[in-house]
């Protein structure tokens, strides 16, 4: 039993934290394709730069939160596309709940 709560300790509290990508100084996306398969977070005072023609592709609902900042450079004839590799809904108690990637939250930290 002692391991079985040690196991969901750690579950619980330490898996989320390694699930994220922490940006902590300037960092450039200028890759085709760029897949997020975790939470990515830039630090305050870290930037990150996604470049024209660059396709972000979410797995699994992550997200990205900025404490930091984050300059997305597309322009109308090269495109920075944010998206997910599951783009379906479904209706549950008459609700309707997506799939597909978790978010851009931007926070004010002046």
């Amino acid at each position: 039993m002692r391991t079985f709560l040690s196991f969901c300790f750690f579950a619980l509290f330490v898996l989320p934290g390694l699930c994220q990508i922490h940006i902590t100084t300037h960092e450039v996306w200028q890759q085709d394709t760029v897949k997020v398969e975790q939470n990515i977070i830039i630090d305050e005072g870290a930037t990150l730069t996604i470049n024209p023609g660059t396709v972000v592709i979410f797995i699994d609902k992550n997200f990205i939160d900025v404490y930091g900042e984050l300059n997305i450079n597309g322009n109308e004839g090269d495109s920075v596309i944010m998206t997910s590799v599951d783009s379906t809904w479904i209706m549950v108690n008459a609700q309707k709940l997506y799939y597909g990637w978790g978010g851009l939250y931007a926070y004010n930290n002046g």
